[in-house]
């Protein structure tokens, strides 16, 4: 990406950043910002009627037109620019990028509330025949369920509600499924890594991001309680539970053990003089 200098005005000029804003985003997602980015969508409305007007920055609309191709046109033309992106991916025989699944999906949900335009329904159905269809699906991995939610966030600039349409709710329902495996230590931290990045708020803290924490907690707690000691990592069985309460007096010992987790291991007898390399009694 070339940079971009413009002058300010009183000292302060936000196109610069909103420009390089606007094409990161477009790198990133593989689409221009659109109403689910408000903020960056109105900025390029507002660039889109300068240029129109003839006011627009030289400069700007050079660097505009050389790091985001496609930037000034229509919302027509970058309508037509979809469909032809669709047509294109299907004439081939590919997949449909996730920019183009998106505007498909768009495209079905507002010719199902009546809100389609008559003549950019007619151009899908000559394209696509039965496209209102959906066809009959295996079912969907979990990257691709977590693409759909990806999808989702990027187009309503929100994550999916139970509330919502029943493709909406299909989604939220998953991503219900995904909190409940983390609060239980069960999903992969890559998978958690993953809707981190791609569904911001999925699981906030206050709603589990402990729980793999508190579950083996529970288990040490439980085990003391029923045999009046604490592991000992000689045994097979509690050689993992013996590892991690050692590893928890060594972040108490050191100071980074939260006062919460603190608070969870002083109720268990013992602690934390019991949990020594070799074990120990109550």
């Amino acid at each position: 990406m070339t940079t971009l200098d413009l002058p300010t005005a009183q000292g302060r000029n936000t196109d610069a950043p909103m420009a390089r804003a606007a094409v990161e985003f477009t790198r990133s997602h593989g689409r221009l910002p659109g109403a689910g980015e408000p903020e960056l969508h109105t900025w390029l409305e507002r660039k889109r009627r300068a240029a129109r007007k003839g006011q627009l920055n030289a400069q700007l609309g050079a660097w505009l037109d050389e790091n985001l191709p496609g930037w000034a046109n229509s919302r027509e033309d970058r309508w037509k620019a979809s469909l032809a992106a669709a047509v294109a991916a299907r004439t081939a025989g590919e997949s449909p990028d996730r920019a183009t699944r998106t505007w498909l999906g768009t495209q079905r949900r507002a010719a199902a509330s009546g809100k389609l335009a008559p003549e950019r329904r007619r151009a899908l159905q000559d394209a696509f025949g039965g496209w209102l269809e959906t066809p009959p699906r295996r079912m969907a991995t979990w990257d691709e369920r977590a693409d759909d939610v990806t999808d989702f966030v990027d187009l309503h600039g929100r994550l999916p509600s139970l509330t919502g349409r029943d493709d909406e709710v299909s989604l939220a329902r998953w991503l219900t499924h995904q909190r409940a495996k983390a609060r239980a230590g069960k999903l992969a931290s890559s998978r958690m890594n993953r809707l981190d990045k791609d569904a911001p708020g999925w699981l906030p803290l206050a709603e589990g991001r402990d729980f793999p924490w508190q579950t083996k907690a529970r288990a040490l707690a439980g085990f003391v309680a029923g045999t009046g000691r604490w592991p000992v990592p000689s045994v097979p069985a509690e050689a993992a539970l013996a590892a991690w309460a050692r590893s928890q007096r060594s972040a108490h010992r050191t100071g980074r053990l939260t006062a919460e987790r603190a608070g969870h291991l002083e109720a268990i007898p013992g602690w934390p003089d019991a949990a020594i390399a070799k074990g120990g009694t109550i």
